[in-house]
Order: structure tokens, then sequence, then C-alpha cells
């Protein structure tokens, strides 16, 4: 893990309604912290990739036409350099965490679905009703300890990424 004066360094890319609400949770740890939201001036891609862990949260728009538009996230897994662990926070099809896995092998891919009201973001991150993280076969070894640093939930659960991108989907 990339550590800065003893602190685990983190990173968020996209600064929304999601991302926001994922800073205002890790600002105040030890974490050191990162951000980069190029539509919003914040940071640089330089800054992001000393993280080793980042937090993509990035506009998935859906279409009814042409489904979800995740030109936005594969930009933003592009821009990654090393070896880092990813964890999707967009809201994504099921199967679109592994698929990435199998593209960027290099990185080891999670998927944190987040539960949120637009009006209520924050509280709702700082006091999930459930925290589910989700993992490829490549970061499966990661996925409790992603959770441990994640708020606490009544229902928290590690399983596959396919299930926990279909329990998103699916509420």
């Amino acid at each position: 893990m990339s550590r800065k004066n003893g602190k685990t360094v983190i990173g968020i890319m996209g600064v929304g309604v999601v991302g926001d609400a994922v800073r205002s949770y890790f600002d105040p740890t030890n974490a050191s912290l990162r951000v980069y939201d190029p539509g919003r001036g914040l940071g640089s891609i330089e800054e992001i990739n000393q993280a080793q862990l980042v937090f993509i949260c990035v506009p998935t728009p859906y279409h009814a036409s042409t489904g979800f538009d995740d030109s936005a996230l594969e930009d933003a897994v592009s821009r990654l350099d090393g070896s880092k662990i990813v964890v999707i926070k967009s809201t994504v099809l099921p199967g679109t965490t592994e698929a990435y896995q199998v593209r960027y092998s290099q990185h080891c891919f999670l998927f944190n679905p987040e539960f949120l009201r637009q009006a209520y973001a924050r509280t709702d991150f700082l006091r999930p009703d459930r925290q589910i993280v989700g993992y490829t076969a490549q970061s499966r070894h990661l996925a409790e300890w992603v959770l441990s640093l994640l708020p606490e939930a009544p229902y928290a659960r590690v399983m596959g990424a396919r299930e926990a991108e279909m329990t998103k989907y699916m509420t």
C-alpha cells in the first residue's frame, strides 16, 4: 500500500454526489487523500497515480436506446499507471467488473455499490444500511480489507462482483 507519512494513500476519481460522499468519509481519517475530477478542476491524474487504492465514482448514464454508457469509467481506468486496487462505485451492468479485470489485469478490481439518496448522500454513505464489496478471482484476497475501510453497516458482505453488480442493478 502506498503510504505518505505512514498514512494510506487513497485516490478518488470523480467527485460528484458519490465521490463527494466518499471524500467526506475519508477526509477526517488517517488516509492521505488524492482527488481527481477534471470537470470540476480538482487534482490531477498524476496525484491519483500516487495512490494504491482508487475509488472510481464517475457517471455511467443510462440511455434507453444504448444502455449504460461506461465511457467515463473506461477513460478513468485507462489513465491509471502501475498496478492499483480499483474499487468501482459507478452503477454498471453485471459482468462489468470482471470485464475490466480481464482487460486491465495489472490492477485488482472490486465493486462497491452505493445506495445513496442524492439529497442525503453524505449521511447515507456515513450510515449505510448495507455495505457490499464484490470481488473478482484476482481481487478476492482484498475484499475483506476494503470492506474494513468502509463505514460499518448492519448488513455487510463480500461476494462475487457479478452478484454485487446484480444487487445494485436490481435495487
